[in-house]
């Protein structure tokens, strides 16, 4: 029993040791990329949910989108969902990560005449749906 408590008080003294001024997840140096990442992606509506990435333990964004959301219609990008989220970052001063997802995301005019096979998502949001996925080597696509 004493040696529990003993381990305790010690654990203590070297806990309380290690705390630091200040809100306890900033990041001391926000050039560099690390900590802790949300990760987003558009909701049902389109819409991106970006307080999260306000929240000062955030260090980063990772948004997941797909290429069909951000070119719809083919040679009239939308980057307004893009646009947000950089100005909330900025402002929060967080670095962002994209990923843009092609294949099963391309968007309708991109898989005109392209050849295409059917095969289950298989990871994220969707996993186990079956959609059409675009040939790479196609020389169309």
């Amino acid at each position: 029993m004493l040696r529990v408590g003993v381990f305790a008080l010690l654990f203590a003294g070297i806990a309380s040791a290690q705390v630091k001024s200040g809100p306890p997840c900033t990041a001391t140096d926000p050039s560099v990329i690390g900590g802790l990442v949300v990760d987003l992606w558009p909701q049902k509506d389109g819409s991106l949910d970006l307080r999260p990435v306000k929240n000062p333990c955030i260090s980063g964004v990772a948004l997941q989108i797909h290429w069909s959301d951000l070119e719809p219609v083919q040679g009239k990008p939308d980057w307004s969902k893009l646009d947000e989220l950089f100005a909330v970052a900025e402002s929060s001063k967080k670095w962002v990560h994209l990923e843009i997802f092609p294949g099963f995301f391309a968007p309708a005019w991109a898989l005109e005449g392209v050849k295409t096979e059917q095969f289950a998502i298989q990871h994220g949001p969707g996993r186990g749906t079956v959609l059409s996925l675009p040939m790479p080597w196609n020389a169309v696509y």
